[in-house]
């Protein structure tokens, strides 16, 4: 299952926090996921729009500090730092 799903419609590339059991708590995967699609819709002309949205009744936690504090540090240029 991914943690975060895409999907476009009528030119809304939709981005959902997929990771109830955690109530999307964002690891560092996640985000790089996000800023992907993200680039990826900015140079695609068929996308106008962008929400990010959940998948259960948590927007999100915040960061998976046990996704961050057990993880190694990612290179330079990540959109996480």
């Amino acid at each position: 299952m991914s943690e975060v799903l895409a999907s476009t419609d009528k030119q809304i590339l939709t981005l959902t926090l997929n990771r109830p059991e955690k109530q999307n708590a964002i690891t560092r995967e996640m985000y790089q996921t996000l800023a992907n699609s993200i680039n990826e819709a900015n140079g695609d002309f068929g996308v106008r729009a962008i929400v990010i949205t959940s998948s259960s009744q948590h927007f999100t936690a915040g960061n998976d500090l046990f996704d961050f504090l057990n993880a190694p540090p990612l290179e330079e240029g990540s959109p996480v730092m």
